[in-house]
Parts: structure tokens; C-alpha cells; sequence
């Protein structure tokens, strides 16, 4: 894991990032040539390219990078979820590992401040969705 979304662009693009940083926008999407790059499309798997438009690609391990997967940062009481609802969310804790908890346990509020103290990011859990047909 990056400190910076900018470090994870960097990384994804590696020796030629500096070189082009200005043609590379704010989501790791580039129209330069793959080849000025180091890349071949051709030559390497299409699933290590992600493409806006016919025109515009990034490395695939970018993908996601729009909303950091989903995980929503920690800093104080109000970027946790609402303790009013009684949604399972997804926590990541300082050590890196994820466990799964109700927001409805915010209503404590030393739980909330234990959640600020240990964990650095939370996401909903996706509720699935119903099979379209009977299996």
C-alpha cells in the first residue's frame, strides 16, 4: 500500500513517470504511446492495461484509483459512518488487516474512539445482488 495516490502512480509507471508526469492525469490515464512508454500492447496481456477510450490507457493495477477502492479514511468522529444505521462496514486497521463490524456499535462512544485510535479506513460491506434465476 502507497502513502499517496500520487506514489501509486508513480510506482505503476516506474523509471518513465518523472520523464512524463505531466502527460499522466490526475487517475494515472495517459494518451502518450504505449511504446514511448516501455509498454507493448501487443506483446504483453491486454489485462494489464486499463482503457478509458480508445485513446487513453493506464496500467491496470491503477484501476480503482478514482475512489481508492472504495475505503473512505478515518481522521475523526465525522469520517466514520452513521451510528444510526445498522450497516456492516469493512475497517482497516494500522497493522493492514480488515475486519468486518456494525456502524450501529458507533453509538458508544468508546468504541468510536477506539475505531479513530486503531483503524485507518472503512468501506460499506456490498449487500449482494439476487441470482436472476433460480439455481
Amino acid at each position: 500500500m502507497y502513502n499517496t495516490k500520487e506514489e501509486a502512480i508513480k510506482a505503476a509507471y516506474g523509471d518513465n513517470y518523472e520523464k512524463y508526469k505531466d502527460d499522466i492525469d490526475f487517475n494515472g490515464y495517459t494518451s502518450l504511446s504505449e511504446d514511448l512508454l516501455g509498454f507493448d500492447f501487443l506483446a504483453e496481456d491486454v489485462e494489464y492495461f486499463d482503457f478509458e477510450s480508445s485513446n487513453k490507457w493506464r496500467p491496470a493495477i491503477l484501476s480503482g484509483i478514482e475512489n481508492n477502492n472504495g475505503w473512505r479514511k478515518i481522521t475523526n468522529q465525522k469520517s466514520l459512518p452513521k451510528p444510526n444505521c445498522e450497516e456492516d462496514i469493512w475497517l482497516l486497521s494500522r497493522e493492514g488487516g480488515i475486519s468486518i463490524a456494525s456502524s450501529a456499535l458507533l453509538k458508544h462512544a468508546d468504541i468510536a474512539a477506539y475505531w479513530i485510535a486503531n483503524n485507518i479506513a472503512w468501506q460499506p460491506v456490498s449487500k449482494p445482488e439476487l441470482p436472476i434465476y433460480q439455481l
